[in-house]
């Protein structure tokens, strides 16, 4: 059980930071099998520049922050961007970058980009958010 809990968890993490939509629900027909089910709807297959920038600081992880040249190559290998849309690509990437740092998801450190400490605040509460919804859908209803 908890196996199953903590799988749908890592799945909730990562559809979050891909910026999918993700419910969690109960089956309500069907104790007997797994208590929860992770229901995911995609709208494309390319997310915005701005997802793609977030999540490749994210995965990358590097302790003084991803440089733009690095946030570009972790694109180019987890999406599919055609050949001719390299000049567009390098322009988009750059403004994803400084609406990131002028929003307050990013924060520019030396000549890379780490995520600011408000985005990790804010995720984590959306983590923590997350595993309680989970934790309340798993518990079984109080009958009186």
């Amino acid at each position: 059980m908890l196996r199953c809990v903590y799988s749908v968890l890592l799945f909730v993490q990562q559809a979050v930071a891909k910026g999918v939509d993700v419910m969690v629900v109960a089956d309500p027909n069907n104790p007997e099998s797994s208590k929860s089910k992770a229901v995911s709807s995609k709208k494309s297959k390319i997310p915005t520049y701005s997802v793609m920038v977030l999540e490749a600081v994210i995965n990358l992880n590097e302790r003084e922050g991803s440089s733009l040249q690095a946030i570009r190559k972790y694109i180019l290998q987890h999406y599919d961007i055609r050949q001719h849309q390299t000049a567009s690509f390098h322009n988009l990437t750059l403004k994803a970058v400084n609406k990131a740092v002028a929003v307050n998801e990013l924060e520019k450190f030396k000549h890379s980009f780490r995520l600011s400490q408000a985005e990790k605040d804010r995720r984590k509460e959306a983590e923590k958010r997350a595993w309680q919804a989970l934790q309340r859908s798993l518990q079984p209803p109080v009958s009186k």
